[in-house]
């Protein structure tokens, strides 16, 4: 669906928010006009282990990232309210629609995404020991990852969110700074810069060693 390079850059980038993010992400993504059948079984993906911890699926049709689809382990969908899960939802959307390719609308989508969901581990109670959460698991129907749901905020709590709204565009643009920070770092890792030959400077005089001063500045 994607081109290898891409593929493997934003894989990289999925491994990097997994080893400091507590809300694993994990993403399936669709041609386009491709739809997710009613009857997918979205609880045996990646062998199940979107259930046993704090996870997030994002259904992503290539092209068409107004089509986002979340869904969230029920241990997100207890600990957080429904509206802020929308938001996440809403903005994520809002954000990849400012790049005009499918792969930058995908990048975009995905640090997007990864950014909201490190504003929620903020709000999550302490994470229950592996004994507990697997005992919950036994016990989950294999409905146990819940859909996020877009839904408007009610117009007369609006007014009261201006302050909160401050706070986490500060916040956001703080994470933002730490995505694209990690983001250079990595690139800068895996990628291989190639330097353009410098073009031979002809003597001057007569005189094999005599040249006009140069320098070439990469940037």
């Amino acid at each position: 669906v994607i081109p290898e390079v891409t593929r493997e850059d934003l894989g990289r980038f999925l491994e990097s928010h997994a080893h400091d993010a507590r809300i694993k992400l994990y993403v399936l993504i669709l041609g386009q006009n491709e739809k997710l059948p009613a009857d997918a079984n979205l609880a045996s993906l990646a062998q199940g282990s979107l259930l046993q911890s704090d996870a997030c699926l994002a259904v992503i049709p290539l092209g068409e990232p107004w089509r986002l689809r979340l869904f969230m382990s029920r241990s997100l969908h207890e600990a957080v309210p429904g509206a802020q899960l929308a938001e996440v939802l809403d903005d994520t959307v809002r954000d990849s629609l400012q790049a005009s390719t499918p792969e930058d609308q995908l990048h975009r989508l995905l640090v997007r995404l990864s950014i909201r969901l490190f504003w929620l581990e903020s709000g999550l109670p302490p994470a229950p020991v592996e004994t507990v959460a697997r005992a919950v698991l036994v016990n989950s129907p294999p409905t146990a990852l819940p859909e996020v749901i877009a839904a408007p905020i009610a117009p007369e709590v609006s007014s009261g969110i201006v302050f909160s709204w401050w706070v986490l565009g500060l916040t956001g643009a703080l994470l933002a700074a730490f995505v694209g920070w990690r983001w250079h770092l990595y690139r800068l890792r895996h990628y291989e810069w190639v330097l353009p030959e410098p073009e031979p400077i002809k003597p001057r005089f007569g005189c094999p060693h005599a040249a006009t001063a140069a320098w070439v500045r990469y940037q």
